[in-house]
């Protein structure tokens, strides 16, 4: 879902990420603001281009402007082996 969103380089809601994955609309809303409470992207409402619909603004996410770096800890593979000692 992340590498979607950040493909798409614009604000996207559920419902695209939903038809992009091949899935359906609501687990994709719910794995959406997972990633939203994990700081990896973040999401307003905006309202839909093109022709006006009735109801609410549709919620869109995109990735936040923070550089996101992931470090991976060094392999010690005696470890386990003095804590089993």
């Amino acid at each position: 879902m992340f590498e979607l969103i950040r493909r798409e380089r614009r604000p996207v809601t559920p419902e695209e990420v939903a038809e992009g994955l091949g899935i359906s609309r609501k687990p994709a809303a719910f794995h959406l603001d997972k990633l939203v409470a994990a700081g990896l992207l973040q999401a307003h409402y905006e309202a839909p281009t093109g022709i006006r619909k009735v109801g609410r603004r549709p919620k869109v996410y995109e990735p936040v402007d923070e550089t996101i770096a992931v470090h991976i800890p060094e392999r010690r593979y005696g470890m386990p082996a003095d804590v089993l000692t």
